[in-house]
């Protein structure tokens, strides 16, 4: 009997580095280039991405490039959470 999982949601809240530091993430925009690349390596069916948007001190264009940060990995689905 298998136990693993064929789909993976991962949290990584923002790319932007002063927005990373804000909400205490300890991980950097480079961590989250690597690990996106390990989970897709590692043969899941289904990555989600999760980014949190209205952060304080998050600007407008911070937003857009989460977004096309986000979608340039090619997630298979991407959620939004204030």
């Amino acid at each position: 009997m298998s136990w693993g999982s064929r789909a993976f949601r991962w949290a990584c809240r923002v790319f932007q580095p002063a927005l990373l530091a804000a909400l205490g993430r300890p991980h950097t925009r480079e961590q989250v280039y690597r690990a996106y690349d390990r989970v897709r390596t590692a043969g899941f069916a289904s990555v989600n991405l999760d980014l949190m948007f209205a952060v304080p001190g998050q600007r407008d264009d911070d937003w857009a490039a989460d977004v096309n940060e986000a979608v340039a990995l090619g997630p298979d689905h991407l959620s939004t959470i204030a």
